[in-house]
């Protein structure tokens, strides 16, 4: 994925039909992600770092303008030397009435967003954290069993 254009802190990215395996966060994103087109006048900005890396990963409801973080219905935690592998479920038995996203976070600077298919039933993300930095990350959707609709 090459963002060079993006002019924005949070983008939202559609997926229609999410897959049963969805694509998972970048690892890292260059520096050219962050356009600064709002400069002062007289201003030369310096980004001190060539990339960033992903820090946080989770679900959200509702689109990313008005939503609020949801709380996994189960985490648990793996620790295996110097990292830690956590693996949160979110299960949305009965479907909410919200749209239901997973976001992307680097840092403080910026949050990548990508939608949930609305007939999924569950999610789980597998993250691997060494420090303050996620060096693995994969997300799986289940969607509703069409027979119960």
């Amino acid at each position: 994925m090459h963002l060079n254009n993006v002019g924005f802190l949070v983008i939202a990215l559609t997926v229609i039909g999410l897959p049963a395996k969805a694509e998972a966060c970048p690892l890292r994103l260059s520096k050219d992600v962050l356009q600064l087109n709002a400069v002062p006048k007289g201003w030369t900005p310096l980004l001190r770092k060539q990339e960033l890396t992903l820090s946080a990963v989770g679900m959200l409801h509702g689109a990313y303008d008005g939503s609020g973080y949801l709380k996994p219905t189960v985490t648990k935690v793996r620790k295996a030397g110097g990292q830690e592998e956590f693996t949160s479920i979110w299960d949305f038995a009965p479907p909410p009435h919200y749209e239901r996203w997973y976001f992307c976070e680097y840092g403080e600077a910026i949050e990548l967003l990508r939608q949930v298919d609305v007939s999924a039933r569950s999610c789980t993300i597998v993250s691997t954290r060494e420090g303050n930095a996620i060096t693995a990350m994969r997300i799986a959707c289940t969607p509703a069993d069409p027979r119960r609709r």
